[in-house]
């Protein structure tokens, strides 16, 4: 919000009328998941947010949600509900080009580094996330506050996303989400989806 006050004073200074100040906010992958953050968090910006333009931002920290395409030719056609649920179903999608060690500590970076890398790893079992474990259902809860989809309902900006079908790191699940959580609190989303 600092640089947005120096960016607003300046306008001011040249002759803009603060009323009348407006910004977008926007960026690609993580860019576009702080402007989502950014948009939807702060409660009282200096200047109000008119929209926000999400190129390919991670919209949910959930492990799940993390899935993309094995194959090219497995593309999704459209991102329709049930198109996302029979894909899930088919088991024709991987996990990330990373794995889920790497999202368990990007969660965990998002609740201010709480589990060493010990604690962690005992998050697993059998090489897979334990979601039973307590110290996950702990983390999942802290992490959804870093999760854009969970501050939706407060208010509605309007929103201007593109995802890819082939993306191998933010998938078409985080792409769905963001739909069907915009379609859930009536937010206003225009959605480019590539196939």
């Amino acid at each position: 919000s600092a640089c947005i006050n120096d960016i607003k004073s300046r306008l001011v200074k040249m002759g803009f009328k603060e009323s009348e100040l407006e910004i977008a906010v926007g960026g690609g992958s993580a860019g576009a998941h702080l402007s989502l953050l950014y948009g939807y968090l702060v409660k009282e910006p200096p200047l109000p947010v008119r929209f926000i333009m999400d190129a390919i931002g991670p919209v949910n920290l959930e492990t799940d949600d993390f899935y993309v395409i094995e194959k090219d030719e497995d593309t999704l056609p459209d991102i329709e509900p049930n198109t996302v649920n029979e894909a899930l179903k088919k088991k024709t999608y991987n996990k990330p080009l990373f794995n889920e060690t790497y999202i368990i500590r990007l969660m965990n970076l998002f609740i201010g580094n709480k589990y060493s890398l010990k604690e962690q790893q005992e998050i697993f079992k059998d090489n897979k996330i334990d979601k039973e474990n307590p110290k996950y259902k702990e983390l999942y809860e802290e992490s959804k506050h870093g999760s854009p989809l969970y501050w939706m309902k407060d208010k509605d900006i309007p929103i201007l996303a593109h995802y890819g079908g082939k993306d191998l790191l933010i998938g078409f699940v985080q792409c769905a989400r963001l739909r069907e959580t915009a379609d859930k609190y009536k937010n206003t989303l225009q959605l480019v989806y590539s196939r």
